[in-house]
């Protein structure tokens, strides 16, 4: 969260900057919110969306499981939220425990919230 947080507060990127993609690869282009969404990271998706990150861009790109790093799931033209959700589905197929999803499955909920605002 902090880096995240310099980056917009003392370097100043601006809401269009916290939406681009990183165009990794022609099969990878994510954004800021995807790559928090997938992790889990709860508190940086709730500072990106305050700060103007959009829930509606979509990403592609691939993330190893947690449960299984050998695993991994490909997503192609998704917004975070079906991003976060198919990753939870494929995490729990892997044998991951609920208490083990817990930052995704509080990302997942807080978009979906955010989503009837």
């Amino acid at each position: 969260l902090k880096c995240v947080q310099e980056l917009v507060e003392l370097r100043g990127v601006t809401a269009m900057g916290v939406n681009l993609k990183s165009n990794e690869s022609p099969q990878s282009s994510q954004t800021a919110l995807c790559v928090a969404t997938v992790g889990g990271m709860f508190t940086v998706v709730q500072y990106l969306l305050k700060v103007g990150a959009s829930p509606q861009i979509k990403s592609s790109g691939r993330f190893r499981l947690h449960s299984q790093p050998n695993k991994t799931l490909r997503c192609t033209d998704v917004t975070p939220l079906e991003f976060a959700t198919a990753m939870r589905d494929a995490e729990r197929e892997a044998g991951a425990k609920s208490r083990d999803l817990t930052g995704l499955e509080k990302c997942i909920k807080h978009l979906i919230s955010s989503a009837s605002l």
